[in-house]
């Protein structure tokens, strides 16, 4: 298997992972890409802590085994059924909104997944295990000096 396959979803192989959490009281604005399309496979973190700061840009180049235990954690996974589960009746108004966006090869080639969508036991389980190990990566990304910060 070339260095850039990825393992496939049940919607195709997986080219990007990107999770954005915003809003919230304070205003948070992080965004998290994994991109698999690149050879090596590379993430992104973009940091923005509140409303007045500025946003701390953070980049990691992934070895074959750090993106082998992303992509892994959703192999043979249903991400179609992700995007249409029902949302939850209870919301908290000032959390901030946590949202899961998959890419892949094949139409339709873009998936969303809120935190407020209600998911079976199973696929819990899944999104659990892989917010874990994006913050796992976000980690370990943001132990070396931002890329850019703003003026």
């Amino acid at each position: 298997m070339p260095s850039n396959a990825v393992e496939p979803t049940k919607q195709g192989n997986l080219l990007e992972i990107e999770l954005t959490i915003s809003g919230g009281m304070l205003g948070i604005q992080n965004r998290t890409l994994f991109d698999f399309k690149t050879v090596p496979a590379t993430l992104t973190v973009k940091k923005k802590p509140h409303f007045e700061a500025p946003e701390q840009t953070y980049r990691m180049v992934l070895t074959e085994e750090q993106a082998a235990q992303i992509k892994g954690l959703l192999s043979s996974t249903d991400i179609a059924a992700w995007s249409h589960a029902p949302t939850s009746e209870f919301v908290v108004l000032d959390a901030p909104s946590v949202t899961l966006h998959f890419r892949v090869d094949r139409k339709p080639s873009f998936y969303n997944i809120s935190d407020i969508q209600e998911l079976s036991q199973s696929n819990e389980t899944i999104r659990q295990a892989l917010m874990k190990k994006i913050h796992e990566f976000e980690k370990l990304a943001m132990q070396s000096p931002p890329t850019s910060t703003p003026e």
